[in-house]
């Protein structure tokens, strides 16, 4: 009987050793999963960064779009003047030419 006793006393033992063994695995898997949760929040967090770069890259891309559209504009727009200028300028020539014949035939009818 005693040997009994002792068997049990030792199997009530090994199962209190048990049971803090479980709750020590316990608490690791809580604070496991702790870690897993906090890093699926970075996670989350960061692809949502992610998600608003892609969108300031896209409005970017989009304002540059426009600027280039503008700056073919303001291109074309300059060569129309600047053909526009040239025409003034052989105008002034011409005219300037014609105001000297006109000098030299009025100078003729001077007596």
């Amino acid at each position: 009987m005693e040997v009994a006793n002792q068997e049990v006393v030792s199997g009530i033992g090994l199962v209190n050793v048990a049971g803090e063994s479980f709750e020590h695995i316990h608490q690791t898997v809580s604070e496991v999963t702790t870690q897993i949760q906090g890093v699926t929040l970075a996670v989350q967090q960061v692809a949502a960064g992610t998600e608003k770069m892609v969108q300031t890259m896209e409005a970017v891309n989009q304002i540059s779009g426009s600027t280039a559209g503008g700056m073919v504009e303001v291109s074309a727009a300059t060569e129309e003047q600047r053909a526009a200028m040239d025409e003034v300028s052989s105008s002034a020539y011409s005219l300037a030419q014609m105001a000297e014949k006109l000098q030299l035939l009025i100078g003729k009818f001077r007596v």
